[in-house]
């Protein structure tokens, strides 16, 4: 029996004290439990968004040269700002866009937004601790004009992970990199979604395009425990034992500092690559953009799911689906104890 996916408000909680003990005010803390989410605007600094923008900006320079020297490109076109260049890119290798959001290295200016002290004394204020966590499972997304494959569909974060943490706090961030709104792709939720604490059944569908000119960039991170309740392969193991989750913050440590060194450079997508067979090496130099990984061992994947809303094959359901059958088979997440 799956466990209840839930965060509700604790009984007998008064508001009040708990609005004594961080960040958010009661106000905020209400709006959280009763809706299922919180916005506030403007929560981090410029300085925290340059940095950002000074990294994807890289990232998409170096994607450039590596593409125009396979001649996957006709120029680098290097005088185009992040919002326009990688639409450039695309319009050569249509695949640029997915190759680029694939890296699994976390740039340092992620690193300091995702450990930033007021959001782990959110976190903490929410019930999260006292030794708080990053969850690997992070995101830069560069939501692109008209693309069907840079589309999130409606979705529950919980479809993402393994049975046995369904009704664990994890808190999800999301942050847009430039001005979002319902043109160019902003978050939208499912206002009191979260008060059944049911995770849905989820399939891989259709989703809709947008039209609008530049790329919506965002970034989204999720924070919990150190430990789960029914631990993985690992105390650290919140993922399918892919990439453990690395402690941000513990507070009977003196001045901690999270072990950056060694977790950001850890590629989560080439390790989920190899987990399902592939050569790490050949997919990076190949530019391979299929996204997959054990979560879809949960999904309902149908024949007709292969083919997407334009009449195009859906690679990543057909990659999936060249796994060993008996490696998907959701009896083995219940003969383990994660149901």
């Amino acid at each position: 029996m799956t466990p209840n996916a839930t965060w509700q408000l604790p009984q007998n909680v008064d508001l009040d004290k708990m609005a004594a003990n961080g960040p958010l005010n009661h106000d905020q803390l209400n709006s959280f439990f009763e809706n299922g989410y919180l916005f506030i605007e403007k929560f981090y600094d410029n300085s925290y968004l340059e940095e950002c923008e000074n990294d994807v900006s890289l990232m998409i320079s170096n994607l450039a040269h590596r593409l125009f020297k396979a001649g996957k490109i006709k120029m680098l076109y290097d005088d185009l700002g992040w919002t326009q260049r990688l639409l450039r890119m695309r319009e050569d290798f249509e695949d640029a866009p997915i190759v680029l959001i694939k890296g699994g290295v976390l740039p340092v200016s992620m690193q300091k937004m995702f450990s930033e002290q007021r959001i782990l004394d959110i976190a903490a204020q929410l019930g999260i601790g006292p030794e708080i966590s990053l969850n690997p499972a992070w995101n830069l997304r560069g939501k692109m004009p008209a693309h069907e494959e840079t589309v999130v569909p409606w979705h529950q974060d919980n479809s993402y992970w393994e049975p046995r943490v369904w009704d664990e706090k994890v808190l999800t961030v999301w942050a847009a990199l430039v001005d979002a709104f319902p043109e160019n792709g902003c978050m939208q939720m499912v206002k009191g979604g979260h008060k059944k604490g049911v995770t849905a059944d989820h399939t891989i569908g259709s989703t809709t395009s947008t039209w609008y000119t530049e790329i919506r960039w965002s970034v989204d991170f999720r924070l919990h425990a150190k430990t789960a309740k029914r631990p993985g392969k690992s105390e650290n193991d919140w993922f399918y034992g892919l990439k453990d989750a690395l402690v941000v913050r513990d507070p009977s440590v003196d001045n901690f500092v999270p072990d950056w060194a060694s977790w950001a450079q850890i590629d989560r997508t080439a390790v989920q690559d190899a987990a399902i067979g592939g050569e790490i090496g050949e997919l990076k130099e190949a530019f391979d953009p299929v996204v997959t990984g054990p979560w879809m061992d949960l999904w309902d994947i149908e024949a007709d799911s292969r083919v997407g809303k334009e009449g195009k094959v859906n690679k990543h359901v057909e990659r999936y689906l060249e796994t060993d059958e008996s490696s998907r088979d959701v009896q083995n997440y219940i003969s383990q104890n994660n149901w």
